[in-house]
């Protein structure tokens, strides 16, 4: 080998170098992104080297590292691109991308793309902005919308209330003119004494001056609404062969201000004292039958549980 005969042959290290990057012509090197600068070879090379060679050598070290910055670079640059062009867009990488596009200003367009991609960057920012101020502004109209709807479904209420009284005012009225030519004309004047006396106590109804009633005794039952709108009775005497009160029996017989139910009552109906506003109950009764009905005493008319007379 020719180091064998002389160690300090500068080609012959260079050979080496080519051999170890396994490149066939010296041209190459001109195009080699391997860094040799360390190189124990090249080294050797450089250190015996003649003036001429020398500047050959370290003019192949200059491009070497000039191509591995290149590279770099190039690197950089498709990075910052692709991530300039991912989709959606998004401000994080429009800003990496700049920042990469100004580590390699001078590289190519760089420079341009940089400022390329800011514009980009500020467009984006005012689309943000257009669109929260277009998304501001729909739900502003839903909201408005809703409110409309609101007022208008109220307002539909209104006139439908408005139609219903309207409409049912003169039915009420008309209603109230029946009920009251029903018990002024319609309806006789009736004789309560004889009905007493015959036991017709379902047909005292609205007795005008009807103040004191006594019922015979042996009398078993007191019908629906018996003494219904009797509202000038004051004093009624129930014997204890009656055992049961219908419904509305004494309904509205405002007047009336006590009443004894003896203890023979084992069955009284709904709302039996409905409007007796002034009224006390008193019962032989030490507590509420089971056959009483629960909306008895449905004005809560106060009651005397026990009461012996």
């Amino acid at each position: 080998r020719v180091l064998d005969i002389n160690p300090e042959c500068a080609e012959a290290y260079f050979v080496e170098l080519l051999v170890e990057l396994k490149i066939s012509n010296p041209e190459l090197l001109l195009k080699s992104t391997v860094p040799i600068r360390d190189n124990s070879n090249f080294k050797k090379a450089l250190r015996f080297a003649d003036d001429n060679l020398k500047e050959t050598l370290e003019n192949y070290n200059k491009t070497i590292l000039n191509n591995i910055e290149r590279y770099k670079q190039e690197e950089i640059y498709q990075e910052a691109i692709k991530l300039a062009s991912l989709m959606p867009i998004k401000d994080y990488n429009l800003k990496v991308s700049i920042t990469k596009f100004k580590r390699i200003s001078g590289y190519k367009d760089a420079d341009k793309k940089a400022e390329e991609i800011k514009l980009r960057l500020e467009k984006y920012y005012k689309d943000q902005e257009i669109l929260k101020e277009k998304e501001r502004i729909r739900l502003e109209e839903e909201r408005l919308l809703k409110e409309k709807r609101l007022k208008e479904t109220e307002e539909r209420k209104k006139k439908r209330r408005k139609r219903a009284i309207i409409i049912g005012t003169p039915s009420a009225l008309a209603l109230i003119l029946v009920v009251v030519l029903l018990f002024t004309v319609i309806i006789p004047t009736i004789n309560v004494s004889i009905l007493m006396k015959n036991g017709e106590y379902g047909k005292i109804v609205k007795q005008k001056n009807l103040t004191t009633v006594n019922i015979p005794n042996g009398t078993k039952s007191l019908g629906e609404r018996v003494f219904w709108g009797c509202d000038t009775l004051t004093e009624i005497v129930i014997p204890d062969s009656v055992n049961s009160i219908g419904n509305y029996a004494f309904f509205w017989c405002s007047s009336l201000d006590k009443i004894v139910i003896p203890n023979s009552v084992k069955s009284i109906g709904s709302n039996v004292f409905s409007g007796c506003t002034n009224l006390t109950i008193y019962c032989e009764a030490e507590s509420q039958p089971s056959g009483w009905d629960s909306d008895w005493n449905s004005s809560s008319c106060p009651v005397v549980w026990g009461y012996k007379s």
